[in-house]
């Protein structure tokens, strides 16, 4: 529940540090999207009985002009969440307008199919075997590569999400019977070498891995050097090259990042000139809480939010 106020005054900083150094030393972790969707309840069921995402903690409260529910692949804390966002006229012409898409990985694609079909949502079933450039991970363990089996599904909004069915999955060995497992988002951007530069300098994601095809189809994955554990790098942000119209909203509402030290994040930004404006999220632990937190606009029309860990 994004709550605008004033933009964030300089401040003197509170030990010898460089702010200019500091991504180096923050332990950063990307650690939700949030997505305003036109029925709470319907796309929290979507979700949870398509998808396989769990219902992680109802924060609808009655009367709120803002209603939301967050959902993750598990229950640990330091899954991935979608937070899902449901308010007035305004907001529901939001829904669904985004011109990325959401990748996950299932155990059995199929059964994801049959599902959608059962319940007479067939239209949702956009490509049962789409094609996908082979960006997720390097690594031999849960990368994506050219034997996976991918099918693209749109949600009730609109929403895009491709579901990954690792080749070692549906081969029955390693990794096979896995919870599903949200891995990255993936948003257009005009100039990809530039939103690369930014991601590494602003938010300090480094480039993981980059693809380009003889036909000029450019990608590139980013993300927080902890995520390369396991030989997974999720959840991550996936960057492609192409035309993107500006939107002043989307139905992407932000992502939000965790910082080790908020006013540390605030200075490192400002320094970099960029424009930091105060807001507060709703809270996670609690429907009526509220966070503070730091909030920039990025390439491809991506909003980040950066918050205290300890507060997130």
């Amino acid at each position: 529940m994004p709550i605008v106020g004033q933009n964030l005054q300089e401040t003197t900083p509170q030990d010898t540090r460089d702010p200019a150094s500091w991504p180096s030393v923050d332990s950063r972790r990307l650690l939700r999207v949030a997505l305003h969707v036109r029925q709470l309840q319907d796309a929290t069921r979507f979700y949870n009985e398509i998808l396989g995402l769990l219902l992680v903690a109802p924060l609808d409260v009655p009367g709120a002009p803002i209603q939301r529910a967050l959902l993750s692949s598990d229950l640990s804390p330091s899954a991935f969440g979608l937070e899902l966002l449901a308010g007035g006229p305004a907001l529901e012409a939001l829904a669904g307008s985004w011109s990325g898409h959401f990748m996950l990985t299932v155990p059995d694609r199929g059964a994801c199919l049959a599902k959608l079909r059962g319940l007479g949502l067939e239209r949702c079933i956009l490509s049962e075997e789409a094609a996908v450039i082979p960006v997720r991970n390097p690594a031999p363990a849960g990368s994506q590569t050219l034997q996976d089996i991918v099918a693209a599904v749109a949600d009730l909004d609109g929403y895009t999400w491709r579901l990954v069915e690792g080749a070692e999955r549906a081969a029955g060995g390693a990794g096979a019977g896995q919870d599903d497992r949200m891995v990255a988002l993936a948003a257009h951007v005009p100039d990809l070498g530039v939103a690369l530069a930014w991601v590494s300098s602003v938010l300090g994601m480094p480039t993981l891995h980059q693809y380009q095809s003889s036909s000029g189809y450019a990608t590139a994955l980013v993300g927080f050097p902890h995520a390369q554990h396991a030989g997974s790098t999720g959840p991550a942000l996936e960057l492609i090259q192409g035309d993107t119209a500006a939107q002043a909203e989307s139905g992407l509402a932000h992502l939000v990042i965790s910082t080790s030290d908020l006013q540390k994040t605030v200075q490192h930004l400002q320094l970099l000139r960029q424009s930091v404006e105060a807001v507060q999220l709703g809270a996670m632990d609690d429907p009526t809480g509220l966070v503070s937190a730091a909030r920039i606009n990025g390439p491809g029309n991506l909003r980040f939010c950066f918050v205290q860990a300890d507060a997130a």
